[in-house]
This record gives structure tokens, sequence and C-alpha cells, in this order.
């Protein structure tokens, strides 16, 4: 399991280009542009740091539930906790593919240099089914957490020292319990969303020449 921590909160080259175009919006035209792209690479910046967070939070709950299982003592407020902040990171992590989004769509419609727009579409397409994986996963467990065929039961099933938690699933229109339970990895997933992030907004520096 990969251990998140405080160094994960930068994004490499994502506030020096925050900086650039801040000043940018001061003093080029169209100004309206870039002001949309600096608010959507600081939503995106923000809800990452969002992330972040929760994916720390549940690591530290998982730990704070195995001390107290050591101990003999109650789990149940730790073991709330870690499921709750697995599930916020995958809120958190679709507004930043939103964001994202966005954000390279117009730098690659935009782009005068087609060979630099070409790299960018590239590197999301490498991406695009991980993309998709995550927005189901929220989608199941928040947006649409009654899906007929595959509703989430809240209570989750396990969880381990290897970063995954696991979630019963019904039926509730044949009214069975699956024998495949829904499994979430979140240490993992933002580790492909930094990657991802971070390599694409190099891209975008090409693309807008800062």
């Amino acid at each position: 399991m990969s251990i998140i921590n405080e160094n994960f909160y930068r994004l490499e080259g994502v506030v020096p280009l925050l900086k650039k175009m801040g000043d940018i919006t001061q003093t080029s035209s169209p100004r309206r542009l870039w002001l949309r792209r600096f608010a959507l690479l600081e939503n995106l910046n923000n809800y990452y740091r969002f992330s972040v967070s929760s994916v720390m939070l549940f690591q530290e709950s998982i730990q704070k539930s195995v001390n107290a299982l050591s101990e003999d003592k109650k789990t149940d407020c730790f073991d709330d906790e870690s499921h709750s902040s697995a599930i916020a990171f995958y809120s958190h992590c679709r507004v930043c593919l939103e964001s994202s989004r966005l954000l390279f769509e117009e730098a690659i419609f935009s782009s005068a240099n087609d060979d630099h727009a070409k790299l960018l579409q590239q590197h999301r397409d490498n991406y695009v089914k991980w993309a998709r994986e995550v927005i189901e996963k929220r989608n199941d467990i928040t947006a649409h957490p009654h899906n007929v065929r595959k509703m989430i039961v809240g209570s989750p099933s396990s969880w381990g020292t290897n970063g995954k938690v696991t979630f019963n699933i019904i039926d509730l229109e044949h009214i069975t319990i699956p024998e495949k339970v829904y499994e979430l990895d979140p240490a993992e997933d933002l580790l492909t969303l930094k990657k991802y992030t971070e390599e694409a907004v190099s891209h975008l520096r090409l693309i807008w020449g800062i």
C-alpha cells in the first residue's frame, strides 16, 4: 500500500503556472479567456488537495482501527471515518477530472501547434479507461447508490491494510446479493490522478507558451 502524506499536496509545476497565469490576467488580452483558464486550474489544484486530505484521513483511520483492535476496543467510529473518507475522495477526484477536461479540451482546440495538441490528446487517451472507472465509482457510491442492479449497501464488508475497502451490494430487482463485492482503492487512484495531472500540465505549458 502506498502511504500518502503531506508531500503529496504539491502538484509539480501547478503553483508556478498559477502565478504566471495570475500575472497574465492582469496584462494580457483576451483577459476573460485567461481568467477562465486560471479559475479552472485553481479549482483543479484545490480539489486535488482535498483528494489528498481524504486519502490521508482514510489511511490514518484504518491505522486507528488496527490499533483499537489490538487493544480489544471498539472500532466503529474509526471504520466509519475511513470509509466516508474513501467515498469523499472519489467525489473530489471527479471534480478534478471535470476541471481538467474543460482545461485540456480548450487548450487542444485553441492550440496553434498541432504537435503539442496531439501530445496532450494522446496523454488523455492513455488515461481514458482509468478516468471512466473513477467516474463510475463516484456515480455508484455517491451520485446514484440506489442502482437497481447493484445498490451499494452503506456498511462496508471489509477493509485491509492493503489500502482497499470493499462494500456489499444488493440486486434490488431480483432481491439477491451478488457474490462480487464493490472495491475501492483510493490511494492507488490518487497516485494515478497525480501522475496524469502533472504530465498534462507540462503539455499545457507548451501549448500556452508559458
